[in-house]
């Protein structure tokens, strides 16, 4: 496997010095940080004639990433835009989908804690460039980071619907993020890498859908840590072809980096990107992946499709468990050739949802 960039590093989200792959430690994962240099601030009292800053913000979301891709962000050193407290809809002015540029952070000024919500809210959808059919809230690009939001489409019977699209390209980050009440939580296709974490994806049709993700520079999409819970149709939807890139759920081996004093080499440093140990990335699992309406899981597969698929759901919580602690029928697959390893399964409690 070739070394990796930092940003392919930072996507990777890595679980380091683990012996175990069944149950990788959380506190053993190191991810390097990415800095931030340009900032811009949103509040909906604002005004788009501000300079953006925290005590002069711009007013909509639309215009603070207009600006923020001007900045020339790139993976050293991305552009964060910090939305304040409120609703950010059409009647504040945002256009829809909100497209996130490469290397550009959108992040709530205040998070979410617990199962109080984020109170950095987004509403609203739009069709998706060249598209008559997939209407998006956000349409997030490679490199780019989506972290402590609210966000819905506020239709979740329409297909079409989606709440986050990711769109091509490898390091997405979305993280600490409430994503509810749409058609479809999070949708990606084909030639996309993301990092999924410690994110709420409840109440929608179906929480995630990933269709034929393609090798993306040795990189695996990876959820952890999420509560894909009350979907009313599915939690997490795969769909598999010939050459597909299978996500993984926790357990499974992503990929190797190279650690040198206890950290991980950046070849864009100018080091030797191969200098220190060769260690092992696992995912880690520890999504409550519950409680939706016909499926925790399902997999699937495009006409044509040749091949044998391996799924590792290692660490997670389930609506069932069955006898030997792997999870019982709410995973289901349409595709003969599919191995799925659930165990170190739990039960799930089966509460409200949690925003």
């Amino acid at each position: 496997m070739k070394h990796l960039s930092i940003a392919a590093l930072a996507a990777l989200a890595v679980l380091l010095g683990c012996e175990n792959p069944a149950s990788p430690p959380p506190s053993a994962r190191m991810v390097p940080v990415r800095p931030t240099l340009p900032q811009f601030y949103v509040s909906n009292t604002g005004n788009n004639n501000n300079p953006g800053t925290s005590d002069l913000p711009f007013k909509t979301i639309t215009f603070a990433l207009s600006q923020a891709a001007q900045t020339n962000p790139h993976a050293r050193n991305l552009t964060s835009v910090y939305v304040t407290p409120g609703t950010y809809d059409s009647a504040n002015g945002e256009i829809f989908p909100l497209v996130v540029p490469a290397y550009v952070r959108v992040e709530a000024a205040i998070k979410r804690s617990g199962n109080v919500p984020a109170p950095a809210k987004i509403v609203g959808s739009g069709f998706i460039p060249g598209s008559t059919f997939t209407s998006a809230t956000v349409l997030i690009n490679g490199g780019a980071e989506l972290s402590g939001l609210w966000i819905t489409t506020h239709n979740s019977v329409t297909p079409g619907q989606r709440a986050v699209v990711l769109n091509e390209g490898t390091g997405i980050v979305i993280e600490y993020c409430t994503i509810v009440g749409s058609y479809t939580g999070i949708f990606g296709a084909g030639h996309v890498q993301a990092t999924i974490h410690d994110t709420v994806i409840e109440e929608n049709e179906t929480g995630v859908q990933l269709a034929d993700l393609k090798p993306q520079d040795g990189l695996v999409t990876e959820l952890y840590r999420n509560s894909i819970r009350h979907n009313t149709w599915c939690g997490v939807y795969l769909n598999l072809g010939t050459g597909s890139v299978v996500p993984d759920l926790g357990g499974g081996l992503i990929g190797f980096v190279y650690k040198a004093n206890g950290s991980i080499v950046d070849p864009d440093s100018g080091m030797n990107p191969y200098a220190g140990v060769k260690t092992p990335v696992y995912g880690v699992g520890l999504n409550v992946l519950a409680w939706n309406g016909t499926h925790d899981l399902y997999i699937d597969y495009a006409a044509g499709t040749v091949g044998a698929f391996s799924l590792f759901a290692r660490n997670n919580s389930w609506s069932q468990v069955a006898p030997g602690g792997t999870s019982g029928g709410e995973i289901s697959t349409s595709y003969p050739k599919v191995s799925i390893d659930s165990s170190n399964a739990s039960q799930a409690p089966n509460t409200p949802a949690s925003y």
